[in-house]
């Protein structure tokens, strides 16, 4: 389920959040969706809560000494 979305880097890029059917939270990022169907989809305030598939890469993420999973988001199906 879609939870937040917002623009990063240099405004060509998408970040954001998903409730999995499990329950827990995955980070996502999406590269130079701005601008595209996919991210103005994504960046609709009234698809919020709005289950989602997700097609894309599971990757681990370091930042600052901490790793976390982030999924790198390439499509979805509604």
């Amino acid at each position: 389920m879609l939870r937040h979305v917002s623009i990063m880097g240099n405004g060509a890029h998408l970040r954001g959040t998903v409730v999995t059917s499990t329950g827990g939270q995955l980070n996502f990022v999406g590269f130079n969706l701005v601008g595209t169907a996919l991210g103005d989809f994504l960046l609709d305030d009234a698809n919020t809560n709005t289950k989602i598939m997700m097609l894309g890469k599971l990757k681990e993420n370091e930042y600052n000494g901490r790793v976390s999973a982030q999924f790198f988001l390439e499509d979805i199906a509604v």
